[in-house]
């Protein structure tokens, strides 16, 4: 009994490094945890091994290790959790939204844990105590490891099953580059009027200027950013290669960065280029260009640096704020894409640029925009647990950011049309739309209409968009580039969409017929 009352400073340090995993199943692989967990059993044996030295009892000890463990996992969501406590309280006097520095939080819990350490060591009997902290951490760690076991039980999944690689026709000569461009969430021009005010910037008005083909009526293949991308450089459904999977969705990653396209790109000599996302279903560096502004950080390891004091103690200001970090990838990426063109070799790039999606980085003019306390999320089902004039703010912020990136990407696409040799092959695209009215748990309160209608463009040399209507979708895309320029003959996909929750992903339910309906809204 006494062994099980000294346990809980390694169960309560692993267990919140286990929780995260568990909430974030989607964007975390398993083996991911295993050097947060074998840094903090090494910490926790350290500190409790010096704090035993000068207090000279083990339970003791233990219970000062505990205490610093809880409020080391706490204090970065203390600030968040304050802020949005006091904005709900002071909701009808004042709607300002609150917020806190994490520094000011992180000042108080120092103070609390002082307080409760100095009477640790002075209560004689702490029996009782120990024998809580036992239980507590014994049953939070393995609520925690139950939620995480669906991914941990699936180290071993099924390898997906592969498309034909396409077979390209003899004599190609043309082998013009290729930009697959992704602005993640961008809305569908109609959907940009009806639910965020005003246009899209002219962003399609000048898109088709410059010669590109607009499908204005385009739809998603799938609602998710894994699922489209996995589907869309496959040129197929998800059905078949999908099955057996787990509820994780990095189980899509090795169908994006090994995708048929690039393997039937590669005979033809084409080398693959990829952009840094911070979102790890799309992290490529194995591809043979890898252009990255940061650190190559697995999404979680960041994750669990940003959810704690750690970041606050790293050397370069800009590294401790993940708005700045994503804001840099975002800019560097939108700066170094036309430079793509210098290559001497035909690319295949892949540049998934996440934005408009939340978390609000930017405001119109591009100058930098974050709420202060408020944790990194790229949540973006905005109606759940919302106030109404937090969705006011939300629209007036999605629809700065997506004029910013309406600009930026004009600005970069002239410039790859500047900078190419030969005209390229563009497509420009969002993987799915906005969340305004998405519930990530529910098909019936989700507003389809918004979530599946898409930004869908193409650049063709020769504009030679015989192949293309305002219907088509990315499971259709580069079977049309293959059957316009690489001499295929590859059928047309019926244009379908599909919708799936976050908790069963590969689970699709067929929405198009009522994603084309006028009335494919959310049920209040």
């Amino acid at each position: 009994m006494r062994r099980l009352r000294l346990v809980h400073p390694f169960l309560i340090g692993v267990g919140p490094v286990v929780s995260l995993y568990a909430h974030n199943l989607d964007d975390a692989a398993a083996c991911d945890l295993a050097v947060p967990i074998l840094l903090v059993l090494a910490a926790t044996a350290l500190v409790w091994t010096l704090v035993n030295v000068l207090v000279k009892d083990a339970e003791r000890s233990a219970i000062v290790v505990s205490i610093s463990w809880l409020l080391f996992f706490t204090a970065m969501r203390s600030a968040d959790l304050l802020g949005r406590t006091m904005t709900t309280l002071f909701l009808y006097w004042d709607r300002t939204q609150w917020s806190f520095e994490p520094a000011h939080v992180i000042g108080a819990e120092l103070a609390l844990c002082a307080a409760l350490v100095a009477a640790a060591l002075r209560v004689r009997r702490l029996g009782s105590t120990s024998m809580f902290l036992a239980w507590f951490s014994l049953h939070f760690t393995l609520l925690a490891t139950a939620g995480a076991l669906p991914a941990l039980a699936c180290r071993s999944r099924p390898q997906p099953r592969r498309t034909d690689v396409w077979s390209a026709a003899q004599g190609i000569s043309a082998r013009p580059d290729i930009y697959y461009i992704i602005l993640d969430g961008f809305p569908r021009d109609d959907v940009f009027k009806q639910y965020f005010g005003g246009d899209s910037a002219g962003l399609l008005h000048s898109l088709e200027q410059k010669g590109f083909y607009v499908a204005r009526r385009s739809t998603a293949s799938y609602c998710q950013t894994p699922l489209c991308l996995a589907s869309a450089l496959n040129g197929d459904f998800l059905d078949d290669m999908t099955a057996g999977f787990s509820t994780n969705q990095l189980d899509l990653a090795p169908l994006i960065g090994d995708n048929v396209v690039i393997r039937s790109l590669a005979p033809l000599g084409y080398k693959t280029v990829a952009f840094a996302t911070g979102f790890d279903p799309t992290e490529h560096p194995e591809w043979n260009y890898y252009y990255t502004s940061s650190d190559s950080m697995s999404a979680f390891h960041r994750m669990l640096i940003d959810v704690t004091p750690l970041h606050l103690i790293l050397p370069d200001p800009r590294a401790r704020d993940p708005y700045a970090r994503a804001r840099d990838r975002i800019r560097y990426t939108l700066d170094r894409l036309p430079d793509v063109a210098a290559n001497p070799a035909p690319t295949f790039t892949l540049a998934h640029i996440l934005c408009p999606h939340p978390p609000f980085l930017f405001d119109a003019d591009g100058g930098p925009t974050r709420p202060v306390g408020e944790l990194y999320r790229l949540q973006d089902d905005a109606e759940s647990g919302a106030l109404s004039f937090e969705l006011i703010e939300h629209r007036a912020r999605f629809r700065d950011q997506s004029h910013f990136i309406a600009r930026e990407i004009e600005r970069a696409i002239d410039q790859i049309l500047a900078k190419s040799p030969e005209p390229p092959i563009i497509l420009l695209q969002s993987d799915h739309g906005s969340g305004l009215r998405l519930d990530r748990f529910s098909l019936e309160r989700t507003d389809l209409h918004e979530r599946m209608s898409i930004l869908n463009a193409y650049y063709f040399p020769g504009r030679r968009y015989e192949q293309l209507d305002d219907r088509i979708t990315p499971v259709n895309s580069f079977r049309v580039v293959f059957n316009t320029f690489f001499g295929t003959q590859l059928p047309r996909l019926p244009d379908r969409s599909f919708f799936s929750v976050w908790d069963a992903p590969y689970r699709f339910v067929d929405v198009t017929a009522r994603v084309r309906s006028p009335d494919s809204v959310a049920i209040e």
